[in-house]
Parts: structure tokens; sequence; C-alpha cells
């Protein structure tokens, strides 16, 4: 019996094997740079209740957030202390990432969700990797990014009347002192402006948005896909921006050099197949 999660900062996939056996379950996200044990010990209790006295032969966790050293140590705490399991292997998102997309191959790899993580993979490991830098310094063309974005035009009244309307029905207002203490009092500020690059997702065809989020992948590629080995020529991504927006993202990877490989919303199956296998 085995247990699988794929944690980013918005949900969490989770897979149960055992035997031929699959239960898929989705909860909060669990990021540890914004979460304290007592946090992340309750959405394990709130989204896996009854699995607790399951005994796992082994669980492996990929998480944002969790880099190598205090951060993974403590999501294993927290899952030691709730699961029966002598076998806990915590690693990053990108790992996650990596596995599902091309299982034991060399790749680089790009993750564009509510946040942006990339890194070499070796076949076993990250063995190169520009950092993030999160939500607030770095994360370009992820979720959060590219619905910072569009919040600033909202603003400024920079968006065309059809994505204004869509932006002011979300927030419901259009006092800029009210919207600033709404981003700034959410307990989880990148969760709240992903949600808002979420909003237009069937609208990715709209020349305005197709353009800034262009724009979001171009500086992508300048300011972290440009430090990779320009010899590795292809990236392999997972995500709901680069699922969604796979057109924009092809187009801005060839414009710098690069070409676009594997595409997949979301790594769990990925990893179910990689596990159960």
């Amino acid at each position: 019996m085995i247990l699988i999660a794929d944690s980013g900062s918005s949900k969490t996939d989770w897979a149960i094997i055992e035997d031929q056996k699959i239960t898929r379950i989705t909860g909060q996200g669990m990021n540890p740079y914004f979460m304290s044990e007592a946090d992340l010990h309750a959405i394990l209790q709130n989204d896996l209740s009854g699995f607790n006295q399951c005994t796992f032969n082994a669980i492996h966790f990929f998480g944002a957030g969790c880099t190598p050293g205090v951060m993974s140590l403590k999501i294993k705490t927290v899952v030691e202390s709730y699961f029966q399991c002598s076998n806990i292997q915590i690693e990053s998102d990108i790992v996650g990432a990596a596995k599902a997309l091309i299982q034991n191959q060399e790749g680089l790899i790009l993750i564009l969700g509510t946040g942006m993580n990339s890194g070499w993979f070796n076949g076993q490991k990250i063995v190169n990797q520009v950092p993030s830098l999160g939500y607030l310094l770095g994360d370009e063309a992820s979720g959060a990014n590219i619905g910072k974005s569009l919040l600033t035009a909202y603003l400024r009244n920079e968006l065309p009347t059809n994505l204004h309307v869509i932006m002011q029905q979300f927030l419901k207002t259009e006092s800029v002192p009210e919207i600033i203490t709404q981003l700034y009092q959410h307990p989880y500020p990148n969760r709240w402006l992903a949600s808002i690059a979420a909003l237009f997702k069937d609208c990715n065809n709209h020349p305005y948005l197709s353009t800034l989020v262009r724009q979001s992948f171009d500086l992508l590629c300048q300011r972290v896909l440009s430090k990779y080995d320009p010899k590795n020529t292809v990236v392999n991504a997972t995500g709901s921006i680069a699922y969604y927006y796979q057109t924009e993202l092809k187009a801005a990877l060839e414009m710098h050099g690069r070409s676009l490989g594997v595409v997949i919303q979301k790594p769990i199956e990925g990893l179910i197949n990689y596990y159960a296998h």
C-alpha cells in the first residue's frame, strides 16, 4: 500500500495505491513556507480522515517549498506524526514533476501553477536549478504572477471592458483601498492572486490576455530558462498555466531557441504510473 502526494500552494492531489485499486483525493495545498506544523496537521486530518490508521509500505510526498533541510523536515515531521509508515520520502515538487513527465529520463522540467519552479533532472534527481524566489521576488509566469498583472491592470483601468466586468464580478468592488486591503490581509496572497488568473482560463484566446501571458512567458525565458544549458532545448511542463496556455508557451520558447516537450496538467497521474509499475 503506497501513498503519493503532489502538493502545490493551492491544492494537494493524493493517490492511495492498494494492489490494483487506486483512490484519488484532492485536498488543500501544504506549503511549509506559509504554514505551521499545526496548520499542516489540521489539513491532513481534514483531507485524509480515516486513512491515518492505514499501514503504508511507502509514502512519497512531493511538495512546493519542500527544499532539502528545514522545510522538508517540517513536512516529514507532520506526516510521521499522522501515518503509520517507516518509509517516508519528502521531495520537492520539481522532482515529482520530473518523474511524472519523463520518468527516469534526463530533461528540463518546468512547473507553472500557482507558483513556478524549474530544474534539470538527470533521471534520478535535480542537479541544476534556478531558484524560483517565490511570488514576491520571482515566480515568473506563474498563476500568482499573471494574477498580479491582471489585478494591476484592473486597478489602473487598463483591462478591456469584457475582462474588466469579469474581474469586477469577482472582486465585487472597484475601490482601490478595499482591494489592496483584501490582498494584504488574505492569509495566502499567492493563492488569491492565482485565483484571479484562473478566472480567465476560458478567455485564453482573447488578444489582451494572450499578449499579457506571452509577455510573462518571455520574461520567464529571459530570467530563468536562459540560465540553463542552451544545448538542452526541450522543456517539459506541468501545471494549470502551462496546460491552458500551451500555445503561448510554445511560441515563447521557440522565440528563445527552445521547444515544448511533454505537457500535463497534473503530475499525480504520471506519479501513479511511476510507482504502480
